[in-house]
C-alpha cells in the first residue's frame, strides 16, 4: 500500500515545478518583448539607411 505522505511530497514538488516554470516564463516576457523590439527597430533602420545610401550612390 502507497504511504500518502509519499503522494503528497510527490504531489508538491511535481506543482512546485509547474509553478517555478511558470514563474521564470513570466519573468521572461519583459525580456522578448525588448528583443522583438529591438529586432524591429533593426530591420526598420537598416532598410531606411539601405534606402539613403542607395540614393546617395546614384548621384
Amino acid at each position: 500500500m502507497l504511504n500518502i505522505g509519499v503522494i503528497y511530497t510527490v504531489q508538491t514538488e511535481i506543482m512546485d515545478s509547474l509553478y517555478n516554470m511558470f514563474y521564470k516564463f513570466i519573468i521572461f516576457i519583459p525580456t522578448l518583448v525588448g528583443i522583438l523590439f529591438l529586432l524591429v527597430m533593426g530591420i526598420v533602420l537598416g532598410k531606411s539607411l539601405g534606402k539613403i545610401g542607395a540614393k546617395i550612390l546614384e548621384k
